[in-house]
């Protein structure tokens, strides 16, 4: 009984603070060199989103295995980055074993699975669009609005408004139809909270900094993002969209997006929907922390797949709880009248971010998951991910946001500033390791999710916010 009692007590302070168990942390000093290495890796990004412009759309797969054939892709999808677009430098991270010297593209005809063939869709991606627009605003921001970065965020918000789907979704483009066709495959290929919620967030912030950042007669824009954000939340709250959440971390895609729909528009449907799917997801959290997915094994038996302790997936997870929590009025009330859903949001934060401090996290080791050169373990149950360690961008990214409404989570501030810079360096190191552009980035995933990870922009994300 008093093991019991011990264990109890001993969960409680790890739903109350940030607890460095490992001294991770407390250890930790920031390199001399961190804020002059974050400003060279800062502009070596915007370099990165400045070159990947509106280039070349890839138009003709045939034959398998030969050099693309290209059109210019201002015509048709002007204002769309990333994903969809092959150049020397410039190749999305699904195809990074492309080997240009030699003219084998074999690796965009690779499908996968012993039976049915897929082939890696190549139509611009929505949210790597979203994510490369955002880091054009934050850039634009701090460096006085040049009109011509002005002008792509105008044409990126163009093209994902006319991507809107007439439900207010929008599409997740996997797969293409086959080996030799770059069309889309609409059996797979379909709208989801994912890109939805990715695309939602571009938009609430492009509507505020146009609105308070950025002079001129922009009533239309506004007008119309208004009109868009609203749609995506009427999607965000549709049967089909809870259909497509599979997951704890696609239930949260759609929490981020309906609460960032709240802020703006003030539509309280917006805010209790995000309420109701925050409910279905808040016993999906292990007593130490790791989000798992209720599942059944081969018997039938119900098990947990610890899916969602991937730490991307929790970092996606802190994004969308801290975002319900800096929109949630201190007097919402939960189900059963009582007033206590902030304390519990709080709660499931400090257990999922003290499960990467906490010891033995990790394959029965006496270790935090987090080591001290920034690198993450696996969770000790988890399967899916066994074979290394993960750089865990959306974890920091879903860490900066609960940064930025600290000052009503009162977390311990200097510790989990300490986090954030440990699990940043190895991504500055490696973005600055780069010889931009001679050399083929070897991981595209790191800029596809790092374009929104400025150190000293987005610690100030919500500056962007004010209400009408």
């Amino acid at each position: 009984m008093l093991q019991f009692l011990l264990h109890a007590q001993n969960n409680s302070v790890y739903e109350q603070d940030i607890v460095d168990e490992g001294n991770i942390l407390k250890n930790f000093n920031v390199p001399t060199d961190y804020n002059a290495s974050c400003a060279k890796a800062e502009l070596k990004l915007f370099n990165f989103a400045d070159y990947i412009y509106s280039p070349k759309l890839l138009q003709s797969l045939n034959p398998p295995g030969s050099v693309p054939q290209y059109v210019e892709s201002g015509s048709i999808d002007k204002g769309a980055w990333g994903r969809g677009y092959f150049t020397k430098w410039v190749d999305s991270y699904l195809f990074s074993n492309i080997d240009i010297s030699k003219s084998n593209y074999l690796g965009l005809w690779k499908g996968i699975g012993d039976k049915t063939k897929h082939y890696w869709e190549t139509n611009p991606d929505l949210s790597y669009c979203s994510k490369v627009l955002l880091y054009t605003i934050y850039w634009s921001k701090t460096h006085s609005y040049p009109p011509k970065y002005i002008s792509r965020i105008k044409d990126g918000l163009s093209y994902l408004l006319n991507k809107q789907q007439p439900d207010g979704g929008f599409i997740q483009y996997w797969y293409r139809k086959s080996q030799t066709d770059p069309a889309p495959d609409m059996t797979v290929d379909r709208e989801t909270s994912y890109a939805t919620g990715d695309v939602l967030r571009s938009l609430v912030e492009s509507y505020f900094f146009f609105k308070d950042n950025v002079k001129g007669d922009n009533k239309v824009l506004l007008s119309n993002l208004k009109t868009a954000i609203d749609r995506g939340g009427s999607y965000l709250i549709s049967k089909q969209c809870y259909i497509e959440e599979g997951n704890n971390n696609y239930k949260c895609f759609s929490i981020w997006g309906l609460a960032s729909a709240y802020k703006l528009t003030g539509n309280k449907t917006y805010l209790d929907s995000a309420v109701s799917k925050y409910y279905s997801i808040r016993g999906n959290q292990n007593i130490d922390g790791a989000w798992y997915i209720p599942d059944y094994d081969s018997k039938n038996e119900k098990i947990k797949n610890f899916h969602d302790s991937h730490p991307d997936y929790m970092g996606i997870i802190l994004r969308g709880l801290s975002e319900l929590y800096s929109v949630l009025p201190n007097n919402y009330s939960d189900r059963s009248g009582s007033i206590v859903i902030k304390n519990d949001i709080r709660k499931n934060v400090c257990l999922t971010i003290n499960n990467f401090l906490r010891l033995n996290m990790s394959n029965g080791q006496q270790e935090p998951r987090v080591s001290p050169a920034g690198m993450i373990k696996p969770y000790k149950s988890e399967t899916e991910y066994i074979n290394g360690s993960f750089y865990a961008l959306n974890l920091i990214h879903g860490l900066r946001y609960v940064e930025s409404c600290n000052d009503s989570l009162k977390l311990n501030s200097v510790l989990l500033s300490k986090l954030i810079d440990i699990l940043m360096i190895p991504h500055i190191n490696q973005i600055n390791s780069v010889k931009f552009p001679d050399e083929v980035n070897q991981d595209d995933n790191m800029i596809s999710f790092g374009l929104n990870l400025a150190p000293g922009q987005l610690s100030k994300i919500y500056s962007l916010y004010k209400q009408d």
